[in-house]
C-alpha cells in the first residue's frame, strides 16, 4: 500500500454538503474542488450556493468529514492534510455534514 503525501495525493477532490441541522440545502451534485481546501474555503462555497437564502449573510461553517462508518471529526486543517495524517485514500466523493 501506497504511503499517503501532500505530494502525491491528489490536486481535486469531489465533495457534497449534507446538513441535518441548517434549514438550507446545497444542491446534491458533487462539487470538485482543491484539496488543499481548507474550512474556510469550503464556507465561502456554501455561501455562494446558498446566496440567495442566506439574503447576503455570510455564514461560517462547520464541517464534520466521515472517515470510517459512522465516524465523524470536525475538519481542522485542508482535506488533503486531513486524508495524509490518517492515512486513507478519500471515497470517489467525499460527504461532508
Amino acid at each position: 500500500m501506497q504511503v499517503l503525501t501532500e505530494t502525491n495525493f491528489p490536486k481535486e477532490i469531489q465533495v457534497t454538503f449534507t446538513t441535518k441541522s441548517f434549514p438550507h440545502k446545497t444542491p446534491d451534485t458533487p462539487f470538485t474542488v482543491p484539496s488543499d481546501m481548507t474550512r474556510f474555503g469550503l464556507s465561502e462555497l456554501v455561501n455562494h450556493l446558498l446566496q440567495n437564502e442566506l439574503n447576503g449573510e455570510i455564514v461560517p461553517f462547520e464541517f464534520l468529514v466521515e472517515y470510517r462508518e459512522g465516524k465523524k471529526v470536525f475538519l481542522r486543517t485542508s482535506l488533503k492534510k486531513f486524508f495524509c495524517k490518517i492515512q486513507q485514500y478519500p471515497e470517489s466523493v467525499i460527504s461532508l455534514e
